[in-house]
C-alpha cells in the first residue's frame, strides 16, 4: 500500500502540467456505518462496523468544439476498517471523459461517457489486481430546482485470485431537488447484474456445502470459486456468486462554502444469487468534499 501513497504528490503536479487545460483538484473523506459489511446471507454472520475512505483526484478538461468537452483525471484512494483490518486497500487509477451538451443554457441535456482503469493493492492478497470500467449517462435539468439523470455502467475486476474476479452491469436513475441555494436532496434507484463476492463463517459455510441448506445450494457452492480469507475471523470464506442486485439511495448535500460540501447518504442494497440466496446491506455515509 505504501507504494501507492508515495504517488499521491504526482496528482497535484498533474493539475498544473498542461496550462491550456482547465484544472480541477479535489479531496474527499468519508466515514460509513456498514451493516452486514461482508454481505453474509445468514443473520448470525452479519458484521456491522465503521469504515473510512479518503481520496485525492486531479482532472484536466478542455473544450474541443461548441458543446463538446474532453477531460482526463487521476485518483488515489485508501480504504480502512479499524475493526477488520484485512479489509484495507489502496487504489490508483486514471480515466478519460467526453461530454456533449445539446444546446445552450442550464436546461440543455448533457451526455457524458467515461472509461477508466484502476490498480488495487489489498491486504487480502487475492484481491490485488486492476479494474476496468466504462459508463454513459444522460442528465437534464427541467427547472432551476429539478434535474434528472439516467446512466448505465460496466465494471470488470481482474484479481490475483479467482473468487475476486468480479464483473457487473448496472442501470441507475437519479432525481435531484435543489430546494435551497445551498441544499440538494437526491433520490436514486438502480438494478445490477453481476458476479459478486459474499462471505460466510466456517460453521455456516460447512453447513451450506454439506447440504444443510438444501441440495441446490450445496451443488452450487461446491462449484463456485472460494478463498479462505479470515476477513472476519478464523475460517471465514469469501466466495463468488452470480445474481442480481437492487439498490436505492437517498442523499442530502449541503454546501458549506463555494468549494466545500457535505453529504449525508443512506444506501439500501438487496442482492439475490441464482440459487435464491439473499443478502442485505445498509450503509450510512457522511462525506466531506473540498475543491481547490
Amino acid at each position: 500500500m505504501n507504494s501507492l501513497h508515495l504517488r499521491l504528490p504526482a496528482l497535484v503536479l498533474l493539475a498544473t502540467a498542461l496550462p491550456s487545460f482547465a484544472a480541477d483538484l479535489r479531496m474527499k473523506a468519508s466515514t460509513t456505518w456498514a451493516e452486514n459489511i461482508g454481505r453474509s446471507s445468514s443473520p448470525v454472520d452479519w458484521r456491522d462496523t465503521l469504515v473510512g475512505e479518503a481520496s485525492v483526484s486531479a482532472g484536466l478538461g478542455r473544450q474541443l468544439a461548441s458543446g463538446l468537452t474532453a477531460g482526463v483525471s487521476a485518483e488515489a484512494a485508501t480504504f480502512a476498517s479499524p475493526r477488520f483490518d484485512r479489509l484495507g486497500y489502496a487504489t490508483l487509477g486514471a480515466s478519460a471523459q467526453l461530454q456533449y451538451k445539446f444546446g445552450l443554457g442550464a436546461l440543455a441535456p448533457v451526455v457524458q461517457a467515461d472509461a477508466g482503469l484502476t490498480a488495487r493493492e489489498a491486504r487480502i492478497n487475492g484481491d490485488d489486481g486492476y479494474t476496468a470500467s466504462a459508463s454513459i449517462g444522460l442528465s437534464k435539468r427541467f427547472t432551476e430546482t429539478w434535474r434528472a439523470r439516467v446512466a448505465g455502467d460496466w465494471q470488470q475486476h481482474y484479481a490475483a485470485n479467482e473468487p475476486f474476479d468480479t464483473h457487473s452491469q448496472r442501470l441507475i436513475g437519479e432525481l435531484a431537488w435543489d430546494f435551497h441555494p445551498s441544499w440538494r436532496l437526491t433520490y436514486g434507484y438502480g438494478r445490477q447484474w453481476a458476479d459478486f463476492t459474499a462471505t460466510a463463517s466456517e460453521r455456516i459455510w460447512n453447513r451450506a456445502t454439506s447440504g444443510g441448506l438444501g441440495a441446490a445450494i450445496a451443488n452450487y457452492y461446491n462449484t463456485t470459486p472460494t478463498y479462505v480469507t479470515d476477513a472476519y475471523g478464523p475460517g471465514w470464506t469469501t466466495y463468488r456468486v452470480e445474481g442480481e442486485v437492487e439498490l436505492w439511495w437517498l442523499e442530502l448535500s449541503p454546501a458549506l462554502s463555494e468549494r466545500t460540501s457535505l453529504s449525508f447518504r443512506y444506501d439500501s442494497v438487496f442482492a439475490k444469487n441464482i440459487v435464491n440466496v439473499k443478502y442485505r446491506q445498509d450503509l450510512w455515509t457522511l462525506s466531506v468534499l473540498h475543491a481547490f
